[in-house]
C-alpha cells in the first residue's frame, strides 16, 4: 500500500492552536500577578496611612532635638505639619512630642509645634498646664505667645494656680505675649483675678504701656465689680488716673 506524505499545513494547525492557548495562559498568569501585586499595594498603602498619626509620637521621641540629620529634619517638618490636620482629641495623644519639637533649634519646627498649641483643648491643656507655663520663659516670642493663649483654655483652677506667674508675662519685650496675658487672665474666677488685677494694671502703668492697662480694666471690670468696695474703689481710681492724670505720677500702692 502506498504511503501518502501528511500536508505541511495539516501538521501546523494543531501547532499553531498550542501556542496561541499557550501565549493566553501566559497573558492570563501576567494579569493575575499584577492584580495581585495591586491588591498587596493597596493593603500596604493602607495600613501605612492608618498607623501614620499613631508612629508620629513614637518617631519624634526618637529623634530628640539638635540630634538628627539634614534629611530626617525635613521629615520631622512633614510629620508635624500633619500633626496640624489632626482633630484636637487625637493631637491630644501627641502633646509630649509637640513640647519636645518646641525646644528644637529649627525656627521652622517651632513654629509648627507652637501653632499646634493653639488648638489643644481644656482636657489637654490642663493635664500638661505645667510643662506649657515652663513655656512662658522660652526663648522665642512666639512661644512664649502660644503658650500664654494656651493657658486660656486650661480649668479655672488650673488658670487661677498660674495666675500670678501670668501676671509676669505683661513686662514681656513682645507686645503680642502682653496682650495675650491680659486676655488670659479675663478667664480668672472673680475671686483670683480680684488679688491680682491692682499689682497686675500697676505692672502696666510703670512700664507705660497705658493702652494696654486701659484694655485691662475694661475686660475685667465685669468681674471686678463684683468684688467688694476695696478693689471696685481702686480701680475706679487708677482707671481715672489712666484716663485723665497724664503719664506721670500713676500707680497705686
Amino acid at each position: 500500500m502506498e504511503v501518502v506524505p501528511m500536508n505541511d499545513a495539516s501538521t501546523s494547525r494543531p501547532s499553531r492552536r498550542t501556542d496561541a492557548v499557550r501565549s493566553e495562559l501566559i497573558g492570563l498568569l501576567g494579569l493575575a500577578f499584577l492584580s495581585l501585586i495591586a491588591i498587596i499595594f493597596y493593603i500596604t498603602a493602607s495600613h501605612t496611612i492608618t498607623s501614620t498619626h499613631d508612629g508620629l509620637d513614637a518617631w519624634l521621641k526618637r529623634h530628640p532635638p539638635r540630634k538628627v540629620s539634614h534629611d530626617a529634619e525635613l521629615l520631622r517638618r512633614q510629620r508635624l505639619a500633619q500633626l496640624i490636620e489632626l482633630p484636637p482629641a487625637e493631637l491630644a495623644q501627641h502633646v509630649t512630642a509637640i513640647l519636645a519639637s518646641l525646644e528644637h533649634s529649627d525656627d521652622h519646627v517651632r513654629r509648627l509645634a507652637s501653632a499646634m498649641l493653639g488648638r489643644l483643648e481644656k482636657e489637654a491643656v490642663t493635664l500638661h498646664s505645667a510643662a506649657i507655663a515652663e513655656l512662658l520663659n522660652h526663648d522665642d516670642a512666639a512661644v512664649r505667645l502660644h503658650a500664654v493663649q494656651a493657658l486660656a483654655v486650661a480649668s479655672e483652677a488650673t488658670l487661677a494656680g498660674l495666675g500670678a506667674r501670668i501676671v509676669e508675662c505683661l513686662a514681656d519685650a513682645d507686645p503680642g505675649v502682653r496682650w495675650a496675658a491680659v486676655d488670659t487672665l479675663s478667664g480668672l474666677p472673680a475671686k483670683e483675678l480680684a488679688k491680682l488685677a491692682i499689682g497686675a494694671i500697676n505692672r502696666l502703668v510703670q512700664a507705660q504701656d497705658l493702652s494696654l492697662a486701659k484694655s485691662a480694666v475694661s475686660s475685667w471690670w465685669s468681674k471686678l465689680e463684683t468684688s467688694g468696695p476695696e478693689v471696685t474703689e481702686a480701680i475706679g481710681r487708677l482707671n481715672y488716673q489712666l484716663n485723665f492724670g497724664g503719664q506721670h505720677g500713676m500707680g497705686m500702692a
